[in-house]
């Protein structure tokens, strides 16, 4: 069974995790030793007046011990008058200990959310005391009232948020329909039907979200009662319970009224399309489906044992039909093939760890399923290509090498077939259709870069490709070879062009990603006008192509690109994945700071940044090592073992990245608050 410290902080919502309750924290306080409980005093009448008395005193402090009492309740700070036993206002809080019931001492005090509860949703208590209560239990009280408090405050604001958001969205949708009743088509793929549609389901996320919020946290105060009262003589939990329970988040009946009208909207979007379910709305995430997980085991399994099978019938029976330049012109398709299913199994991670911490990575990129994948789906894409990648090579070789029923004329086919199965992968068929088109959408719109503003789906492709330069390098050489059918005759094409024009054709394609990076960055600047951080990450991948531009000199390129080395390296760790300094006073910190020492990341073990920090550190530095390694090891082997572990880093970099997008806007590609609508006009 899981104990709910682990369910609490499995489930909390991640940018809210300070706004939780300290469960661990009062749970330490419990777990201290209690001093013994002093016997309970039996109280006169004379003694009870005395004590009514002390209730009725305006005390602002949030913790008071009342003499001779056992009980543990809430009184106004105000000091109202306790009211007749028989009147409808009073509300009871009834003490109690293990021992007996104690009805000698009945606090009464009237009940309204104006007198118990600000409008910022601050309240308006006293915590009472018993005097015998030990010194290690007030505090537990303390910490308690102000956890209380401060959940309250925060569903309060998000509520009034929330309410602000609705008002605006029911304003957006009468004009809306009153146009659409007027004869205006609007398609589902209109701007102002996606501005709309999408900022309902933002809407209802987040209120989904406050949902979550209030009921963890009702539980959690239920738990901690009940795991003090076991420790305590005071029976605490009914009466503290009974206290809040005419709270806000404790009710939390805004919320609900808020998603019955953002259900009604979502109705009045959809119109006629009443097949379209309300699950859309609601965006349920896919669950962790066993078919799948079978499904992915059978294809990663499968594809391990051909692979083992693969490297036995190498060294078994090695290529000696092929020389050195014929075997050449066939790693380059290889070499393609790892490069693309490192990249799919390096997206999967990604989506797997954005899924368990609770990143909102579809809210960043500005879509939803079916365009953006559930990890498993995209574990088990992987899986198949990764099958078939592994069956089509043990055929090809087997066929060709061992049982010689491929003649060598035909041994190079596996050129065209290996990059058919590329291209059926990417190109927009059945299976998976909205998810391939939308990255291919992508990956093509990041070449007129200038010419339209920058979105974050558009920047992170871009980014993606800064790491792929061995790959579009593999690519266009590929692209030679068949286009020149020079695989036919198992000869690389590149071999009939000059050193010269070779250099060129891998300049080319490991400049360009660098150039598209840096003209986004421009145009980011031409909208934005702010230099910083628009301006200074261009410099950083301006400073990357001036390195590329020196490739025939070792020594000026050596210097340039640790240059550029220390400057990603910084921009990296500070700026998009927002460590080693504190937001709020400029000081500097190995990880981020937060100003009640409460932790704003999402990612749950601190471990996981530094061995993050590390891992960076030593794979920008990983061309000195390529460069130290050139002349002594095959350069085949060289492009492919840096290739691989350059696009493991940016698999790495991606998952901190959209983290701190979330958690800082560091990109400002999103706002939290403000999400676009299609009429702004009626904003005004």
């Amino acid at each position: 069974m899981v104990k709910f410290g682990q369910y609490l902080k499995h489930n909390i919502v991640p940018e809210w995790r300070d706004k939780f309750i300290d469960y661990k924290g009062l749970k330490k306080i419990i777990n201290a030793e209690f001093d013994t409980s002093q016997a309970d005093v039996e109280m006169s009448p004379q003694v009870l007046e005395m004590n009514a008395k002390s209730v009725q005193s305006a005390s602002k402090q949030k913790l008071r011990q009342i003499d001779n009492s056992s009980v543990i309740g809430m009184v106004s700070v105000k000091g109202e008058e306790v009211k007749d036993e028989h009147s409808e206002h009073a509300y009871a809080y009834t003490a109690a200990t293990k021992e007996e019931l104690n009805d000698a001492l009945i606090i009464r005090a009237k009940r309204t959310r104006s007198e118990w509860e600000n409008e910022d949703g601050s309240i308006c208590w006293q915590w009472v005391m018993p005097a015998k209560c030990t010194q290690k239990e007030q505090p537990f009280f303390k910490k308690l009232f102000d956890e209380i408090q401060m959940v309250n405050e925060w569903y309060v604001e998000k509520e009034v948020e929330c309410t602000i958001r609705y008002n605006n969205y029911v304003k957006q949708m009468d004009h809306f329909c009153k146009l659409r009743n007027d004869g205006k088509e609007f398609s589902s793929s209109s701007a102002q039907y996606r501005q709309l549609e999408f900022g309902l389901k933002e809407l209802y996320r987040m209120l989904e979200y406050l949902h979550n919020y209030c009921t963890l946290n009702r539980t959690a105060i239920d738990k901690i009662l009940k795991k003090h009262d076991k420790h305590s003589d005071f029976q605490s939990r009914v009466t503290v319970t009974n206290a809040i329970s005419g709270i806000s988040f404790y009710k939390e009946e805004e919320v609900s009224h808020l998603r019955d009208g953002v259900e009604m909207l979502w109705r009045l979007l959809l119109g006629s399309k009443a097949s379209r379910s309300m699950m859309e709305l609601k965006n349920v995430k896919i669950s962790s489906n066993s078919r799948v997980a079978f499904q992915i085991g059978l294809f990663v399994g499968s594809a391990v044992v051909l692979f083992l099978a693969l490297l036995l019938i190498v060294f078994q029976y090695p290529i000696d039909s092929l020389s050195s330049d014929e075997v050449h012109s066939l790693w380059v398709i290889f070499r393609l093939q790892a490069f693309f299913v490192i990249q799919l199994w390096m997206w999967g991670l990604d989506l797997f760890v954005y899924h368990n911490n609770r990143i909102n990575f579809e809210y960043i990129f500005g879509e939803y399923a079916p365009s953006l994948l559930h990890f498993q789906q995209q574990f088990l894409f992987a899986s198949i290509y990764t099958f078939l990648l592994a069956l089509l090579l043990f055929l090809w070789y087997y066929a060709s090498f061992v049982a010689k029923l491929i003649p060598k004329t035909a041994v190079g086919l596996i050129t065209p077939a290996l990059f058919l199965l590329f291209l059926l992968s990417v190109l927009p068929l059945p299976g998976f259709f909205r998810a391939r088109l939308y990255a291919l959408i992508h990956c093509v719109s990041i070449i007129p870069a200038p010419f339209y503003r920058v979105h974050f789906p558009d920047f992170f492709i871009g980014d993606q490709m800064t790491s792929h330069n061995q790959t579009l390098i593999d690519l266009v050489h590929v692209l030679f070879n068949l286009a020149s059918l020079s695989f036919l005759q198992l000869r690389d094409k590149y071999n009939d062009f000059s050193p010269a024009v070779q250099e060129w054709l891998r300049f080319v394609p490991n400049f360009l990603p660098s150039l598209i990076r840096f003209l986004q960055c421009l145009r980011r600047y031409r909208d934005e006008k702010e230099c910083y951080p628009h301006l200074s990450n261009g410099i950083k991948y301006f400073m990357s192509m001036v390195a590329m531009c020196f490739f025939r000199s070792n020594a000026c390129y050596g210097v340039f690109q640790l240059l550029y080395t220390f400057y990603a390296l910084n921009w990296d760790l500070r700026e998009d994945w927002g460590l080693l300094h504190n937001f709020q006073k400029g000081k500097w910190y190995l990880l981020r700071d937060h100003p009640k020492k409460r932790s704003r990341h999402l990612l749950s073990d601190p471990y996981k940044y530094y061995v993050a920090i590390v891992n960076d550190v030593v794979l920008r530095f990983g061309w000195m090592a390529k460069m130290a390694l050139t002349g002594v090891v095959d350069a085949d082997v060289l492009q492919l073992v840096f290739g691989v572990v350059e696009i493991m880093r940016r698999g790495f970099w991606n998952i901190f990245r959209m983290e701190n997008e979330q958690v800082n806007n560091c990109g400002k590609f999103r706002a939290t608050l403000e999400v676009p609508v299609p009429f702004p006009d009626l904003m005004r």
